[in-house]
């Protein structure tokens, strides 16, 4: 009986060895793939020019153009009702529906690969809204760089509003220093502050050079202190980190992240069990 014990258990431990291999083929299989749908969407974006100096708005898509012209309006709208701004509020009873502008492409400043600042586009469309001719907010609408889908959005800040139509008049593009919160106009190579915050880096028009070298010292210690507070656990301060990071992509692929190491981990503690266990009986 004790013979056919030992020649039961040979076989069983045989097919857990081989149960293990598979699993950890499948594991590995399905972390590769993964691995390799988390670089995607970022292929697009790496492949865009950033060092751009026209200063002609981009061509609008005509997806977009079609977005702002049925979508926006009824969302602008439900947006001022749920937000309970006097202003925003005052402006639906003037003149209940929206005038949306002509959309235009704004520019952030940000560091490209090696970590010198350049001038970027936002990956989004923006058009001053209006109640009555005045101009009361900002519509915008961004492409989701994971499903390709269009998304909108809505602020009720004024001087934005006013930024855009200055750039719009004057033939420039809009450039945010976002971490500074200064907006300039960019136009034939030359950036003009358009907020106090921006004035306090260039006072009078200045090349775009010039003034993303003048940027640069700044940014990097801000970097440098958002990557300290990031070792520490404390939470971030301003947009120099949030911009740099591109290394660790959005949530989305954070998740991804986890849930290879997940498998793995889940794959080798089944093989570390069927191992103890087939020793055991043996």
């Amino acid at each position: 009986m004790d013979r056919a014990m030992i020649a039961c258990n040979k076989p069983i431990g045989v097919t857990d060895r081989t149960a293990v291999t598979i699993l950890l083929a499948v594991v590995t299989a399905i972390a590769t793939m993964l691995i390799a749908l988390a670089q995607v969407p970022g292929a697009a974006a790496d492949a865009r020019d950033t060092t751009t100096a026209a200063t002609d708005a981009l061509a609008i898509p005509g997806d977009v153009a079609e977005f702002f012209r049925t979508r926006i309006p009824e969302f602008v709208i439900d947006n001022e009702r749920n937000s309970q701004d006097k202003d925003a509020l005052h402006a639906i009873r003037e003149d209940p529906s929206p005038e949306i502008g002509d959309a235009r492409m704004t520019y952030l400043v940000g560091p490209d690969d090696d970590g010198t600042l350049t001038v970027t586009e936002s990956e989004g469309w923006s058009a001053v809204v209006r109640h009555a001719g005045k101009p009361t907010g900002v519509a915008t609408v961004s492409r989701n760089a994971s499903s390709g889908e269009l998304e909108p959005g809505w602020t009720n800040d004024t001087a934005l509003a006013r930024y855009l139509i200055q750039t719009e008049r004057d033939g420039g593009d809009l450039v945010n220093v976002s971490w500074l919160h200064a907006y300039f106009l960019r136009k034939d190579g030359t950036m003009t502050a358009l907020n106090d915050a921006a004035k306090s880096y260039a006072p009078q028009p200045i090349p775009q050079q010039t003034l993303l070298d003048k940027l640069q010292p700044g940014f990097e210690d801000s970097k440098a202190a958002n990557e300290q507070a990031l070792r520490e656990g404390r939470a971030l301060v301003g947009d120099a980190t949030r911009q740099e990071n591109t290394a660790s992509g959005p949530p989305w692929r954070i998740t991804l992240l986890v849930a290879i190491g997940t498998l793995i981990v889940a794959g080798a503690t089944a093989g570390f069990i069927i191992t103890r266990r087939n020793a055991g009986s043996s």
